[in-house]
């Protein structure tokens, strides 16, 4: 495969039209690797575990001839989408507050807050696999635009891992209701709520289904209180209280959750932002639930260990994880919760 600017290699989500008040993702189609002429290394595509590619509708024919899925994407649709941030840990960054967080950097508030807006990454080496699964979670219409023939291998692992899940479209579970103003202000609260795991939903006025609606510039939340992005998130949390939050992580500061249930279930997904291996990550979630499948990235067989109910919350632990897991769960018969 050439590597040059001409040539430059990409990869493409197709969302799935999810809005920030719908659906959770479930289903989502894989990564599609983009290339701007005829297949020339169509071997150590396929090799690497990628199927799915898009290509400008001058070369669509030719791939399809290879034996690859294509969809057709050109080169005003790539200029035209809006830049996202390179997903990840910031090494030797923390976030300036008495809990020492690492500082994280995603793009979920950002999709959740424009869910029908087409997206691109410019990625550096290693960020690829990174960037899939963050797109593919948050259900966005993702380009991805890579440095390095080497981050085909992990891109391919998720694609596979991606065509292997099963169908589930759940609604966003949620503790309060984020007034969206449009504001950098409401973006950036957004933001920590989704990198502390607190669970909102988005509004664009107050909603009688939450006990709590956070509106800037009311006096309860003033716009200047929102100075100090992490401690606002900490009022909110405090406000919510620990254990009445819908979802809770142990054992990871980097790890943030998308959740989903109706009256039927639950599915978790679960991004590690460093992708190192994480042992004994404990989730607890609201409801009464039992297992009903483990997908870990890398990982062929994987089971959730210490399964509990207590107090109306099902709390269980993921083994082992490396980047990415998604768990499904099943409402136990006759549970009103």
């Amino acid at each position: 495969m050439r590597w040059v600017a001409a040539a430059a290699l990409l990869l493409v989500l197709i969302g799935n039209g999810a809005t920030a008040q719908g659906p959770a993702t479930a289903g989502t189609p894989p990564p599609c690797l983009y290339q701007d002429g005829a297949p020339a290394d169509a071997a150590s595509i396929r090799s690497a575990g990628v199927a799915a590619i898009c290509a400008p509708a001058a070369a669509v024919d030719a791939w399809k001839a290879a034996g690859f899925e294509v969809t057709a994407i050109d080169t005003a649709d790539l200029a035209a989408r809006e830049l996202l941030a390179t997903p990840g840990v910031l090494r030797g960054q923390r976030v300036a507050s008495a809990t020492r967080t690492p500082f994280v950097v995603s793009n979920g508030w950002r999709i959740r807050r424009g869910p029908d807006t087409r997206y691109r990454y410019n990625l550096p080496v290693e960020r690829a696999a990174l960037a899939a699964v963050e797109a593919a979670t948050w259900g966005a219409d993702a380009v991805l635009q890579l440095e390095a023939p080497g981050d085909l291998a992990p891109l391919g692992r998720v694609h596979q891992f991606l065509r292997k899940l099963p169908d589930r479209d759940l609604p966003h579970m949620a503790d309060f209701a984020m007034v969206d103003d449009g504001s950098d202000e409401a973006g950036e609260v957004m933001n920590l709520f989704t990198r502390r795991n607190l669970l909102y939903e988005i509004v664009k006025a107050p909603s009688d289904r939450f006990a709590l609606n956070i509106q800037l510039g009311t006096p309860e939340f003033p716009r200047m209180s929102t100075s100090d992005p992490s401690a606002f998130a900490l009022r909110v949390r405090r406000r919510i209280g620990d254990e009445a939050r819908s979802l809770r992580i142990y054992g990871s500061e980097v790890t943030i959750a998308r959740a989903g249930a109706d009256a039927n279930g639950a599915r978790v997904h679960l991004i590690n932002y460093t992708g190192r291996q994480v042992f004994g990550l404990r989730v607890r979630l609201r409801g009464v639930y039992e297992p009903e499948g483990a997908y870990v990235l890398g990982v062929e067989r994987s089971a959730l260990e210490d399964v509990a109910v207590v107090d109306g919350f099902t709390e269980f632990t993921i083994p082992q994880m490396g980047l990415f897991a998604v768990v499904d769960l099943r409402k136990v018969p006759g549970s009103t919760q």
